[in-house]
């Protein structure tokens, strides 16, 4: 029976100069390398076989803010806080309970908002979010659109008629 061994690689010096050689009986290095490719190969797998978990996650860097917003205020207008008063003082006179607009506190909002002008048909006095819909706001601001300007004694001043109309932006609510 033949036996086997190892890689055996001798040197020998002859003049001066190296040379190597294989021993009879020895496996060739192509096998050695190939099995040493296989073990490392192995390893590497066995080494990347593990479980995944998951996508690798970073906390985000949030950078601080240091930037400032303006932010506007949207004014709330009270129906009657700030609009009753109004008609109070300037149109109650021509607009009593017996008129077709009753400006009393109690009957203004029902006398004003979503309700039709049989004058001006079909055009609706007050429009919700809509003043330059609203008969009321053409006749306040003197368009001529909608006949005489009120009230008849002279124009509401701006404070009044900026009321007003930011009321009806606002949705002309009953407040």
């Amino acid at each position: 029976m033949e036996s086997s061994c190892l890689v055996l690689i001798l040197k020998e010096t002859s003049g001066g100069s190296e040379c190597y050689r294989m021993m009879n009986n020895s496996y060739p290095i192509r096998y050695v390398a190939l099995i040493g490719f296989i073990a490392v190969t192995y390893v590497f797998t066995l080494n990347s076989c593990t479980k995944d978990s998951g996508p690798l996650y970073v906390d985000p860097i949030i950078p601080e803010d240091t930037t400032t917003v303006d932010t506007v205020e949207f004014p709330t207008v009270s129906f009657y806080d700030d609009v009753v008063p109004i008609f109070t003082i300037h149109c109650v006179q021509c607009h009593p309970p017996t008129a077709e607009v009753n400006l009393l506190p109690e009957k203004a909002y029902n006398s004003l908002v979503n309700k039709v002008s049989p004058v001006y048909s079909p055009s609706v006095r007050v429009v919700p979010f809509y003043p330059d819909s609203s008969v009321i706001w053409h006749k306040l601001i003197n368009s001529f659109e909608f006949g005489i300007e009120m009230p008849p004694k002279g124009p509401l001043d701006f404070e009044d008629l900026e009321l007003i109309e930011t009321w009806i932006l606002e949705g002309a609510l009953e407040n």
